[in-house]
């Protein structure tokens, strides 16, 4: 039986102010960061300082993507602004908050590595609840199928209110469930560098998302399928790779040695 999604995307009203799912996930992120960071690597204090920094870098970054790159010259600067609507670019906001994190951390003398280590932790797994927030958002929904779990999304706006759909944003909540799982595992090991997680975040997240992003409903950029998620992974997938061939070579084998590391 079709799945019909006519999930409110709004979980209240305060008069005139709408507290949506979709916004408590994106501050319940940033304090589950807070309070990690404050219980591992930094004071309350440089926490409350760092949070500031890579949530700005954020916004700026995520709102900046997603009208550069998926809505070209449909937007003012109120737009830019109304992040509750959804419409938060993963790419444009990994890179804002990474340079946020590590402007931060130049300034005051903190090794970003090993706080970039936790953050891709955190974010890993809210990213994840952020895909089911845009569930109940209608947004980011897949191409018309006919599985038999497909979801019709009558909210979306047209034209992907038509058709039965893959629903693209469960499968990327199991991909980041997933990265959350393996980075955890990582650190957990206490057997690799600073920085490893962090690499490893943005190979894994860009190798899945790249698969997902085949079957999500995105206008074709190049080529007869590929797509401006399909880009922008690949190019996060890249980087990852020079970084763990040039900075962790030696990380690398032990996941594939484990037995042979020097004691």
């Amino acid at each position: 039986m079709t799945f019909i999604n006519t999930l409110n995307p709004v979980l209240f009203t305060l008069g005139p102010l709408e507290v949506r799912w979709y916004g408590l996930v994106y501050v319940l992120g940033f304090f589950a960061a807070y309070w990690v960071l404050k219980k591992t690597l930094l004071s309350p204090k440089e926490a409350d300082s760092v949070i500031v920094w890579m949530l700005v870098g954020m916004i700026l970054g995520s709102r900046t993507f997603h009208f550069l790159f998926y809505h070209p010259g449909s937007w003012n600067i109120l737009d830019f602004f109304a992040v509750w609507q959804g419409g938060m670019s993963f790419h444009g906001g990994f890179l804002g908050v990474t340079l946020g994190l590590f402007l931060w951390s130049r300034r005051y003398k903190k090794n970003f590595f090993a706080l970039a280590d936790i953050t891709v932790v955190v974010a890993a797994f809210f990213l994840a609840l952020g895909r089911l927030a845009n569930f109940t958002n209608s947004e980011i929904v897949g191409t018309v199928t006919s599985v038999s779990w497909c979801v019709e999304f009558p909210l979306a706006h047209p034209p992907f209110n038509e058709g039965c759909r893959h629903p693209t944003q469960l499968y990327a909540f199991v991909k980041n469930v997933v990265i959350g799982s393996v980075l955890v595992l990582l650190l957990r090991a206490k057997r690799f560098s600073h920085g490893f997680a962090f690499w490893s975040f943005m190979f894994l997240y860009g190798v899945f998302r790249f698969a997902v992003n085949t079957l999500r409903d995105d206008p074709v950029v190049l080529g007869a399928w590929l797509k401006t998620g399909h880009v922008l992974s690949a190019v996060l997938v890249l980087v990852a790779v020079y970084a763990l061939y040039t900075r962790h070579a030696s990380d690398c084998k032990k996941l594939f040695n484990p037995g042979r590391e020097k004691k």
